[in-house]
C-alpha cells in the first residue's frame, strides 16, 4: 500500500498545482476514501501452519501497526473520510480450498481473517477518536459475504459449481481478489 500512498501524494500535488493548496484541501478532505487491505497478508500467513497461535497473533499486530502507519500517512495527505473493508470469509477462496486440499472452506484461514477484523474495527474507532475532523468506516466484508455463502439461495443462486463447491455468485468474486 505504500506504493500506492505515494502515487496518491503526487496526485495530491498535482490537484494542488492546478488549483491552489486552499481548494485542494477542501476537495480532498470532502472526498470518500475506500481501502481494501489484508487479504495477501493473511493469505501469506495461512501458508505457515507451522506458526502458533501467539505468533499469528503478533503478525496480525505488526500488520495492524503498519496499516495505521500508513493510514496516518493517508489522513495527513488530506483524506478524511476514509472506508476500510474488513477481510472476507478468505478460507473460503478456491486458492485456499485448493491448497488444503477440502471442499469446503478453511477454517483456520477464516480464524486469521475474523482475528484480524476485530483488530481493524479497533483500530479504525481509535483513529476517529484521536484524529481530528476524520471519519473512518468499518465495512464488514466479512459477514456480507458469510451471509452471501450460507444463504445464496436468497440470492438468485440456486445452483453449486460442482468442481467449486461454492455458490457460482462468489466463485466470480473470489476470483478477482
Amino acid at each position: 500500500m505504500d506504493e500506492q500512498i505515494n502515487n496518491f501524494a503526487k496526485t495530491r500535488q498535482d490537484i494542488v498545482s492546478k488549483i491552489g493548496a486552499a481548494a485542494a484541501r477542501k476537495l480532498l478532505r470532502d472526498a470518500l476514501y475506500f481501502i481494501a487491505v489484508g487479504a495477501n497478508d493473511i493469505i501469506s500467513l495461512s501458508s505457515n501452519v507451522s506458526l502458533s497461535h501467539v505468533e499469528n497473533i503478533k503478525y496480525l499486530d505488526n500488520m495492524i501497526s503498519k496499516f495505521k502507519s500508513q493510514l496516518m500517512r493517508v489522513y495527513n495527505l488530506d483524506a478524511r473520510k476514509i472506508a476500510v473493508t474488513s477481510a472476507a470469509p478468505l478460507g473460503c477462496i478456491p486458492f485456499e480450498r485448493d491448497k488444503f486440499s477440502i471442499d469446503d472452506c478453511v477454517p483456520h484461514v477464516n480464524e486469521l481473517a475474523m482475528l484480524y477484523n476485530v483488530r481493524l474495527k479497533i483500530l479504525l474507532s481509535e483513529l476517529t477518536k484521536h484524529l481530528a475532523g476524520s471519519i473512518f468506516i468499518y465495512v464488514n466484508s466479512y459477514t456480507t459475504l458469510e451471509d452471501v455463502l450460507q444463504n445464496y439461495k436468497s440470492y438468485g443462486d440456486d445452483h453449486i459449481n460442482h468442481s467449486l463447491p461454492l455458490p457460482s455468485i462468489l466463485n466470480v468474486f473470489f476470483s478477482a481478489l
